[in-house]
């Protein structure tokens, strides 16, 4: 049984971060079922006992209180699908905690961290050739955001040179003592702190400083800057990515778009104290933007996620997660200190190499989260967990125990757990293959078969609004090429019902306005009309700073006679994007119908100045491609039109 939970553990350390930095849901879905067999295959071993043993330790009501807030908030939230699935994550993590506490044992430890340092060097090498032969600027290695990279492999670095300082001080700071492993270990650090580079992560970079700086001075005391200045030496003289990323720092329009992020998110916080609910940032940030302009738009653009772990689930809990944040920043740094403080012959348990390893480790994710989302990456979070429970089975606390049924009834109970637990882990994942098969077979043409795709994928996971919306394109899709409208309305209840599921995602109400727009013009229809330009206000009111949707409504209220409004929506729109071609146009229009002959000729020609200016130029993003798309037929056409009326 021992060998078993070693071997699954280990799987758990290797396999997910090969799929995208474990963030796609295989990996997960890989990870959760690898954590649910570990927690079986415990529970089975403590039925030979007769009873469940388990170690408490600081930080279980911490993390219960936790866990309950969470739960608590799966019940109010506006998005419950969403909110749920936090809950299951962060349950997944916490579970990895109390394996490593209780369920590893101290023989098999070294096993799960040789595959962790394992995992590193994979990472790290593929980074290192990324970035040396395939010639990318920021190596990700087998992750999709290279400050995910840095952020894995910072903890992993620390196990490996913890372990060589230590033969350092062991050697009594004597090279030629020094054993083949030992340089080993500092070979494989040097490969971690290489890939780390690559990456040019400036909080990377920061958080392997303090990594050297921790581990060093414990082992060196005054000589730790014999390591440190040469280093800062190297990252500040000698050509490397981090180095030039910071040269071209001026040049990136984003680069100070975090600071701008947290801002937004001091003011999520003001006007929601209470919290939003697990996993709904990226709803509530869109009422603020951050800016970065471009030759095309100004790019208002708003933020997924706070760029900060401690502000984005300060958002999101509250001051219910303030209390938290307090409760466990204080236990943990009481705990640190305790261990940091322990003499070799003290930790029984655990190697002085491996503690200190694992004790710079979790500060270094800790102090890299306050900074940027670390534990929305499953790889960093499951790292951080198995660190902590690492670390903290430790310590010396008495076991208790819990008499547990008789051994029939015990493992129908755990039958019944596994298969509750296991529809609930591969229902996300299920779906998701559905939707992907779909998108395909739509890309092939094949409809039918991605509608059933498609419809499958919403009774496989029926809460996940994103499958409505994908679905209601399909039937949208259907609807144009047969023209019947059952396919319509299907489009319609299917956007209504995402929208029921999701009410704060602005996305849902502009493809509604979108779909309704088109039958109110063509089909004078007023139903839909009022659909339409409800369902756009409701896109300003959840994300103010979205000029498409100013249009819209200027051009409904353009084709309802209301020109006054028409117009004040349009040069909203214009306000927020100046470049926004097709929004002069319509506002041309408008003045057309106003008999303001003048401005309407104005507009037209500013249109086809920014057509000029811009036909050339390949979009960034669909968002700019919006901007700058317009048939300039027809705005010579309006011109010349409005010219000849206007010398009359």
């Amino acid at each position: 049984m021992d060998f078993l939970v070693t071997i699954l553990m280990c799987l758990a350390v290797l396999i997910p971060p090969l799929f995208q930095g474990g963030t796609t849901h295989l990996p997960v879905t890989l990870l959760r079922f690898l954590v649910l067999g570990v927690f079986s295959v415990h529970l089975i071993r403590s039925i030979r006992g007769k009873s469940l043993e388990w170690k408490p330790t600081k930080l279980d009501f911490p993390f219960l209180y936790f866990l309950a807030l969470a739960l608590a908030w799966s019940f109010f939230t506006e998005y419950k699908y969403m909110t749920i699935q936090w809950l299951g994550s962060f349950s997944t993590y916490i579970a990895v905690y109390f394996i490593a506490v209780n369920a590893v044992k101290p023989s098999h430890r070294r096993a799960i961290l040789l595959a962790l340092v394992l995992s590193g060097l994979v990472h790290s090498s593929w980074a290192i050739f990324q970035y040396g032969f395939l010639g990318a600027g920021r190596a990700a290695g087998g992750f999709f955001n290279p400050n995910f990279l840095a952020g894995y492999l910072v903890p992993v670095f620390s196990i490996s040179w913890s372990k060589f300082m230590h033969s350092i001080q062991q050697s009594e700071y004597q090279w030629g003592r020094l054993k083949k492993r030992d340089i080993l270990f500092l070979g494989i650090a040097g490969i971690n702190l290489a890939g780390i580079f690559c990456s040019a992560s400036r909080g990377g970079i920061l958080m392997v400083f303090i990594a050297i700086l921790l581990i060093s001075f414990y082992y060196l005391r005054k000589r730790v800057l014999y390591v440190l200045i040469p280093l800062l030496l190297f990252t500040l003289l000698v050509p490397n990515p981090f180095l030039n990323r910071m040269k071209t720092l001026g040049e990136d329009p984003w680069a100070y778009g975090r600071i701008q992020i947290w801002k937004n998110s001091v003011g999520l916080f003001w006007h929601h104290p209470l919290g939003v609910g697990l996993g709904m940032y990226k709803y509530y940030s869109r009422e603020y933007q951050f800016s970065g302009e471009t030759t095309v738009s100004r790019h208002l653009k708003y933020a997924l996620v706070a760029e900060s772990d401690a502000l984005h689930f300060l958002v999101e809990l509250g001051l219910f997660g303030l209390v938290f944040f307090v409760w466990f920043g204080i236990v943990l740094g009481k705990e640190l200190w305790r261990f940091w403080k322990l003499r070799p012959d003290d930790s029984a348990r655990i190697r002085p190499e491996v503690r200190i390893g694992l004790i710079a480790g979790i500060i270094t994710i800790m102090a890299h989260s306050l900074v940027d989302s670390n534990f929305h990456n499953p790889s960093i979070a499951f790292e951080c967990f198995l660190f902590l429970g690492l670390l903290f089975s430790e310590r010396d606390t008495k076991v208790k125990k819990v008499d547990i049924p008789p051994r029939k009834r015990f493992y129908f109970y755990l039958t019944l757990l596994n298969l509750g637990l296991g529809v609930a882990i591969i229902r996300p994942c299920w779906a998701a293959l559905e939707i992907n098969a779909a998108d395909k077979a739509m890309k092939r043409g094949e409809l039918d078969r991605g509608i059933e795709g498609a419809e499958r994928a919403v009774k496989i996971c029926w809460g996940e609004s994103s499958y409505h919306d994908f679905l209601a394109s399909a039937y949208y899709t259907k609807y144009n090429r047969t023209r019947d409208v059952k396919w319509f309305r299907k489009t319609v209840e299917e956007l209504q019902e995402a929208i029921q599921l999701n009410p704060r995602n602005d996305g849902f109400y502009g493809h509604l306005g979108a779909v309704t727009e088109i039958l109110a013009v063509e089909k004078k229809n007023s139903e839909m009309l009022n659909i339409s330009i409800h369902s756009f206000q409701k896109v300003i009111k959840l994300r103010p700073f979205y000029p498409m949707s100013y249009h819209h409504i200027g051009y409904l209220f353009l084709t309802l006679g209301e020109l006054g409004q028409a117009e004040a929506y349009v040069k909203k729109s214009i306000e927020i994007e100046p470049n926004y071609i097709q929004a002069h146009f319509v506002l041309g229009l408008i003045y057309e119908e106003m008999g303001r002959l003048d401005l309407a000729i104005s507009e037209y020609q500013n249109a086809q100045g920014l057509w000029e200016r811009f036909k050339d130029i390949r979009p960034d993003s669909d968002y700019e491609q919006t901007l700058i798309a317009i048939d300039i037929g027809k705005v010579n056409e309006r011109l010349a039109s409005v010219q000849g009326k206007y010398r009359k």
